[in-house]
C-alpha cells in the first residue's frame, strides 16, 4: 500500500473480516477497518520475541499525520528497548485510591423530613 493518507483512508473498503492497511513509509503503522465501517490508527511493534499492537485512536478523531507522529514515538521507545505496551497495561493495573467521603455525608441530617418508605416501615 502506499503511504496513508486521509483520502486512502477514506477509500478503504469494508470487507465481512477486520482488515489492515499499511504504510509504506513507516514499518508497523497502519489502519484497522472494521466490518461495522469504524476505522482506527494502530502501530505494530516487536519487544523482544513478543509481537505487539497498539490502538492510537480512530481516524474521525486523529488526523493522519497526528497518528503518525504518535506512531514513531512509539516506535522508537521500542527500539530503545522500552515496551510501551506494557507499560500502559502496567499503568492500568496499579491501585487508585480514592479519597473516603467525611462521616457527615454518611449520615441523614437530622432536620430532614422523614420519606415515605421510611415512615411505612415504622408504622408496621
Amino acid at each position: 500500500m502506499p503511504r496513508l493518507t486521509k483520502r486512502v483512508i477514506e477509500a478503504a473498503e469494508i470487507q465481512a473480516a477486520e482488515h489492515f492497511i499499511w504504510d509504506d513509509g513507516l514499518p508497523g503503522f497502519g489502519v484497522r477497518v472494521l466490518p461495522s465501517g469504524r476505522k482506527g490508527y494502530i502501530v505494530q511493534y516487536r519487544a523482544g520475541r513478543r509481537s505487539r499492537r497498539m490502538s492510537l485512536g480512530p481516524s474521525t478523531v486523529l488526523t493522519c499525520e497526528q497518528a503518525r507522529t504518535r506512531a514513531i514515538t512509539i516506535i522508537a521507545a521500542a527500539r530503545g528497548g522500552d515496551d510501551p505496551a506494557a507499560r500502559r497495561d502496567a499503568d492500568r493495573r496499579t491501585a487508585t485510591v480514592k479519597a473516603p467521603r467525611p462521616r457527615s455525608c454518611a449520615v441523614r441530617a437530622p432536620n430532614r423530613a422523614p420519606t415515605p418508605a421510611t415512615t411505612a416501615a415504622s408504622a408496621g
